[in-house]
Order: structure tokens, then C-alpha cells, then sequence
């Protein structure tokens, strides 16, 4: 399973629909990659367009690379939130079934997989905050949908 911090870009997930403000917005942010300038812009485009999967991805990754463990796992949440409703996942993870989960590969297998990297990624960020109940359960979810996990990349 490939986690968030492996995805660069969400253009293969997502069909168009940003705004040319929001897209701007990101161009400022990859611009600005690295420094800590980079949240301001990103943070304006997330008012903007909250759902956008590329704004949150880019929020998730720097808060990754600044090592906001925090503010990471709740962009990761806040991906799954948004997606759900596109591929009829259930709002809370756990109840996501075996017959949803095919109903969703059905309708977007490459939102499935952004949806179960989202996880695997809150999974071992939880860990990370001191969460390892949360964490071992998401990791577990993940698990059930995808028996290849490697849980020690994962943690």
C-alpha cells in the first residue's frame, strides 16, 4: 500500500474541478516547498475549496516534512472525509465493510487506493502521536482490504 507521503501528485485521482484561484494558490505553495511560507497559501486555498484533495495533499506533505505529526493526522482524516462521500464509503472508517469497499473499486479504484493510503498513513501517525490503539486498528482496517501491507513501513 503506498502511503500519502509517497503520492506527489493527486491529478491521477481527481478529475479537474479546482479553481483557478485555488490553483494559483498551490503553484505559490510548490514554489515556496521547504520554507515555512508555504502553509500560508495552501491554508487560503483549503478555505477556499476545503474538499480539494491536491490542496490537501500538499498540506499533508508539509506538515509531514516539518514534522507536524499533528496537523499531518488530521489532514489524513480530513482526505478519507472527503472522499468517502465519492466512492459511498461509511463516514467512520470502521464500519467500512467488505461489500462497500468493493461497491467503491467498482466506482473509483484509484480514489479506493488515496482512501486506504489516507488510512495506513493516519494509521501510523497516530501511532506516532501516542495513539497506538487508534493507530494498530486503522493499520488493521487497512489490512483487511489489502493483506500486502508492510506494517513495518507503515510504522
Amino acid at each position: 500500500m503506498i502511503e500519502l507521503q509517497d503520492i506527489q501528485s493527486t491529478s491521477a485521482y481527481v478529475d479537474g474541478g479546482t479553481s483557478f484561484e485555488v490553483e494559483e494558490l498551490m503553484d505559490q505553495a510548490h514554489h515556496l516547498e521547504g520554507s515555512a511560507m508555504a502553509e500560508k497559501p495552501l491554508i487560503r486555498a483549503y478555505m477556499i475549496e476545503p474538499q480539494n484533495l491536491g490542496v490537501l495533499l500538499q498540506l499533508y506533505h508539509l506538515y509531514l516534512q516539518q514534522t507536524r505529526v499533528t496537523e499531518a493526522l488530521e489532514v489524513a482524516k480530513r482526505m478519507m472525509a472527503a472522499i468517502a462521500p465519492q466512492i459511498d464509503f461509511p463516514e467512520n472508517w470502521e464500519m467500512l465493510s467488505r461489500i462497500e469497499f468493493s461497491n467503491g473499486v467498482m466506482t473509483s479504484f484509484r480514489l479506493v487506493r488515496l482512501y486506504l493510503s489516507a488510512l495506513t498513513s493516519a494509521g501510523s501517525l497516530s501511532i506516532k502521536a501516542g495513539q497506538e490503539a487508534l493507530g494498530r486498528a486503522m493499520l488493521s482496517k487497512v489490512a483487511e482490504f489489502d493483506p500486502d501491507i508492510n506494517f513495518k513501513k507503515a510504522i
